[in-house]
């Protein structure tokens, strides 16, 4: 099991609950043979969108903000750190959960 498959879990784990507070979500993978294969999730509530790319080394870079308004960018060293990890799920629930 990779990172890739433990944040897929994680994904389709929440999706029903994640669907039920209005938040649309998608996650995807890249193809297995891709050079530097990534895995993206996404998630919008209201006028609020995060997108969460992963590669395989661990690094991430995370968007997000209002379609029309700000946007912020994040880069993540190594997402396989537990204060990396944190602090991106604090960002991506802060977004969802703003009125």
């Amino acid at each position: 099991m990779n990172t890739f498959d433990v944040l897929e879990i994680w994904f389709y784990s929440l999706k029903e609950l994640l669907s039920e507070e209005k938040v649309k979500s998608n996650f995807l993978r890249s193809e297995n043979d891709f050079t530097s294969a990534s895995c993206c999730l996404n998630l919008c509530r209201g006028d609020y969108e995060v997108d969460l790319v992963v590669w395989e080394s661990g690094t991430a870079e995370l968007v997000y903000g209002r379609p029309r308004g700000e946007i912020k960018s994040v880069h993540i060293e190594n997402l396989n750190d537990v204060q990396e990890l944190t602090n991106v799920l604090t960002i991506m629930a802060k977004c969802l959960t703003h009125k």
